[in-house]
């Protein structure tokens, strides 16, 4: 999880990131690990008190995948610091030494460490949707429709 707001009451600040550890469906609590990963110091959130409705937290699913020079990826997240944008696109140039180089679609290189934070967001770019193309030029596209016969 990801939280966009301090919520002192249960020590997060704006920015932390805390994995899942489990839900107490009776209470309904998140349990989420404790501050720099410690999961003998769980925190107990409630969503329906503390900023669950009011867009101050982010969750989302994290996997390994496997990167190699050629693969293009999508960015899934903002990182306005490093002028990324969630859908983006961009070309694996390099992966070794525990760093990934990028070359991104406005002609700009970058290289970023294995552990950096913005590696949790990117994901393999074989597929976009409509909404996530929008205003995009390409040579060539492959759409996926349905054929029918309208009644």
């Amino acid at each position: 999880m990801a939280f966009h707001r301090t919520y002192r009451r249960i020590g997060i600040e704006k920015g932390d990131e805390r994995r899942v550890m489990g839900v107490d469906g009776r209470t309904g609590r998140v349990l989420l690990e404790g501050p720099n990963g410690k999961t003998g110091q769980t925190v107990g959130w409630e969503p329906e008190k503390i900023g669950g409705k009011t867009g101050g937290a982010e969750v989302y699913k994290t996997e390994d995948i496997e990167l190699q020079a050629g693969d293009r990826i999508r960015w899934t997240r903002n990182d306005q610091g490093l002028g990324l944008f969630n859908s983006r696109t961009a070309e694996v140039t390099a992966v070794g030494n525990g760093r990934v180089s990028f070359q991104l679609e406005d002609g700009r290189k970058l290289e970023l460490e294995k552990n950096d934070p913005q590696m949790r967001h990117l994901d393999h770019a074989w597929a976009s949707t409509v909404h996530a193309f929008q205003g995009r030029i390409v040579d060539n596209v492959i759409a996926a429709m349905e054929a029918g016969i309208p009644s």
